[in-house]
């Protein structure tokens, strides 16, 4: 039987060869020597380790910490939540913004590289330069059309919001795209869904937005002055009623604003201190104040500069600086907008340019009656995603990449607000292997848990190594594909990458070499099928099996391999022992200090060169996950001790479940069910959670705020999702929420986790019962969880439960896990509140110490 994954060699042939003389690379035991010499590249202490041992040993586990890396220019504009940076001058710490418009911390940066680069043009004139290695997310238009037909089957309506659906979206990098720009119909295949509007804080503003916007638009640029005629009186009349001194001037349309007010100073004095008198234009602290107060801004330059057209809306500046601040403002608030140049006329006679801005709004952007009436809403989907339109060699410039700490691993880059995205030593290992053995002798073949793993990491890092090779004068043998392929110039196979039936113990036959390096990349999620395919093709003493995971979950062939006896060398990398944990920068971290002393480790003093340090664990990710995570987390011994954590059977989601739910991708229900967990101050974070059908995802997180400002988040999260059921954790300042909502006139649930259970047999209180619905959602794979969501992750992985002495089901309370160094596991609290299987009941509710303490919020 032909094999699918043949390599064209007979057995015959491959054993005839095994017997032919062939040369000798000085590199063939030198792997670290290679990858110096031949692509200039140093490895640290335990990179030299792994290569040595694939090179001594027939079996190599690797057990390692969380790691990080694609290519920006360094000029690149990268939005910041008070005002904007570049690519060149972010730094590990800084703070960006994710597509979810939420802020996000840079956790690593790396060196200055010289890429291929390209310039990515949208089809609303937007572009960006990029290196060949960085990676999009794009939702190509075969699944876009996908859904509208699985839409349409259902009876429901198109999508409206492509920001809904980023989970159908695939990770491709800048070369991909351009191959695969166009469908076989000439029709442009990807799109990237806009990002959402800026969330970010209220501020104190001297002057009011509305105001300060009206002016903008109408005013006189060297005084507190504006322009309205009297069919638009209420524009002025707004202005009063916020505080403002307005008077008529002599002239037919002027009025003043000059007067003095309560307790202010003079506007004339707070226009000046804005720097915009005789100078006009959006000041920083406006562009990231909060979304109401950019809305209202909006509206005052709406409604004296702005107009309606058909199913859009704009406004003329003459100024540019003011052009482009609307353009900005605008995007933060979640548009796509147009800028158009042209010429402007006054009288019939040139007056210079005109920028024209034109976008859809999702919003009215008005409080001018007549224009607000003319408002046509605008809910296509168009208005939320960018269709890429050409991607075009460009020279090469210097770049670099980060990562950051948003769930989805995506920041915003350039002034137009686009989002983008963020296995290194095991490609490094697999060209070493092909690059020294005789040509056509070695083979490589990489597996993954998804296809996605296979492609979009390692084999792009292979990728990635070719190209710097033959940039250097001394290229690799053969060609590596776009497909995941390597092939000799004779066509020739050498090495593939693939990922088989989990259930195929055959998924690699057909491979008959001497030199055979296997590579199982995220080894932990690979399942024991799999495992034995890799065995059979292994069998002779010059092959190599070389595995690399995260150790999260003891119940996987991955755990087996790593035990003592195994017959495997089992490497450990921990995240303490990097050579970033400098003593400097663990006395820096209070708890990272405080966790060295426990454990009686010493500070690295390791040299490596400081531009590889942004490419390893950094110490305030280790310090931010203690916090998050806390130290006994199984999240935390697996991501940063590059440990197998003890899981016992009181575990309420095992490990397994929750990467299976982290990898799924199902079809978001017609049902929407929206968890708010509410937390005032302190520590403890407040969190929004929206389940549609199996598809959960966190939405909203904030820390420090009022009840009214949590209900105000509830509000814009209910209009704007569609929210069919709203459920709020009603313990203690919670209820304060729910009352606001109800005053509002929304249907809400209380949720009171002290009350009974429905089923008081089975579990002590209504908590215990929501915990196991999610509990069996995960069990039945009715779940799909965000796959970059590690702090959700780590919070369901460390929840236990207990049967009291009637046998029912009880969570165990905040307390107890403080005491097991842990923090409040807010979002999975509010995943747990979307999980009750009716609306609880609310009678007895249990005052019983042990019991008063299990609310939702573990309060």
């Amino acid at each position: 039987m032909t094999s699918l994954y043949s390599t064209s060699l007979s057995p015959w042939e491959a054993a005839a060869r095994l017997f032919e003389p062939t040369p000798v690379s000085p590199y063939l035991h030198d792997p670290v020597g290679w990858c110096q010499n031949r692509l200039g590249e140093f490895l640290w202490s335990k990179q030299r380790e792994i290569a040595e041992s694939v090179r001594d040993n027939r079996r190599t586990a690797v057990k390692s910490c969380h790691n990080a890396g694609k290519g920006l220019p360094l000029d690149t504009p990268l939005p910041t939540p008070t005002g904007w940076t570049t690519m060149g001058e972010v730094q590990p710490g800084d703070e960006l913004l994710d597509e979810n418009g939420q802020p996000c911390k840079v956790e690593a940066v790396t060196p200055v590289w010289n890429e291929p680069c390209y310039r990515v043009r949208f089809s609303n004139g937007e572009e960006i330069v990029t290196d060949a290695g960085h990676l999009w997310s794009t939702i190509r238009l075969d699944e876009r059309h996908a859904l509208r037909e699985r839409r349409r089957q259902r009876g429901l309506a198109a999508p409206s919001d492509w920001r809904e659906h980023w989970t159908l979206a695939k990770t491709m990098s800048t070369p991909e795209i351009a191959a695969t720009l166009r469908t076989g119909i000439g029709q442009l295949r990807h799109a990237i869904p806009v990002c959402r509007p800026l969330d970010l804080p209220e501020v104190n503003l001297p002057v009011h937005p509305y105001v300060l916007g009206a002016w903008l638009g109408d005013g006189t640029s060297i005084q507190p002055e504006i322009a309205c005629d009297e069919p638009d009186r209420e524009i002025v009349d707004r202005i009063a009623a916020l505080g403002e001194n307005v008077r008529k001037t002599a002239s037919r349309i002027n009025w003043s604003m000059a007067g003095e007010v309560p307790d202010r100073p003079l506007l004339r004095h707070r226009l000046r201190d804005l720097g915009v008198l005789g100078n006009k234009h959006i000041p920083m602290v406006y562009l990231r104040a909060s979304l109401e107060q950019r809305i209202e801004l909006l509206r005052g330059i709406m409604d004296t500069d702005g107009f309606n057209s058909r199913n859009s809306v704009g406004a003329d500046f003459c100024s540019e600086r003011l052009a482009n601040d609307l353009a900005e403002l605008v995007r933060s608030l979640g548009c796509i907008v147009h800028v158009n140049p042209g010429r402007a006329t006054c009288n019939g006679a040139d007056a210079g340019t005109r920028y024209r801005l034109m976008w859809r709004s999702p919003f009215n952007p008005f409080h001018l009656a007549r224009k607000r009436a003319a408002w046509v809403a605008d809910n296509v989907s168009r208005r939320t995603i960018r269709t890429i339109a050409s991607v075009e060699p460009v020279d090469s410039v210097p770049t670099k990449c980060i990562q950051v700490s948003s769930p989805s691993a995506l920041y915003l880059a350039t002034e137009h607000f686009i989002p983008t995205h963020n296995s290194w030593i095991a490609s490094r290992i697999a060209a070493w292997w092909l690059d020294t053995h005789p040509p056509g002798e070695a083979f490589v073949v990489s597996t993954a848990p998804t296809y996605k793993q296979v492609h979009a990491i390692l084999w792009e890092e292979i990728r990635a190594a070719a190209k710097k090779a033959a940039s250097r004068g001394e290229p690799l043998p053969g060609r590596v594909l776009q497909s995941d392929e390597w092939k000799l110039d004779d066509g020739t196979l050498i090495g593939f990458g693939r990922k088989p039936a989990d259930t195929d113990e055959h998924g690699f036959q057909g491979i008959h070499r001497r030199y055979v390096l296997v590579i199982l990349d995220e080894a932990c999620g690979i399942p024991a099928q799999l495992w034995t395919a890799v065995e059979a093709i292994t069998t002779n003493a010059d092959c190599r099996i070389l595995a690399v995971g995260n150790p999260d979950d003891p119940a996987t062939e991955f755990h087996q391999v790593c035990k003592p006896g195994s017959g495997w060398n089992v490497i450990r990398i921990s995240g303490l022992e990097t050579p970033n944990m400098t003593a400097e920068r663990i006395a820096a971290e209070p708890g990272l200090a405080e966790l060295f002393d426990k454990l009686d480790l010493g500070p690295s003093t390791e040299f490596v060169p400081d531009g590889l340090r942004p490419l390893m664990l950094d110490a305030g990710w280790v310090a931010d996950k203690i916090r998050r995570w806390g130290v006994e987390s199984p999240r935390f011994t697996s991501k940063v001790l590059g440990e197998f954590p003890d899981i016992g059977e009181d575990v309420l989601i095992p490990p397994s479940w929750i990467r299976a739910a982290q990898e799924r991708a199902c079809e978001p229900g017609p049902r929407s069910i929206l968890g708010v967990d509410v937390a005032r101050f302190g520590s403890d974070r407040t969190i929004l959670c929206l389940r549609r059908g199996p598809v959960a995802r966190i939405i909203g997180d904030y820390s420090k705020q009022s009840t009214t400002e949590t209900t105000g988040c509830a509000v814009r999260a209910i209009a704007e999702h569609g929210v069919n059921e709203t459920r709020v954790d009603g313990v203690g300042v919670g209820g304060g929420v729910v009352d606001q909502l109800v005053e509002a006139g929304h249907d809400v649930i209380d949720m009171q986790a002290g009350a009974a259970a429905n089923d008081r047999d089975a579990f002590a209180n209504a908590r215990a019962e929501w915990s196991w619905a999610i509990r069996q959602l995960f069990e039945d794979g009715d779940i799909d969880l965000d796959p970059d969501d590690d702090e959700l992750a780590a919070q369901l992985g460390a929840i236990k439960y207990r049967y009291t002495a009637r046998g029912q089901v009880q969570i165990e309370s905040k307390d107890e896990m403080r005491k097991r160094g842990l923090p409040s596991p807010d979002r999975a609290d509010a995943l747990i509140l979307t999980g009750a299987p009716s609306p609880p009941l609310t009678e007895d509710v249990y005052e019983d110490a042990d019991d008063a303490d299990f609310s939702i919020s573990l309060v």
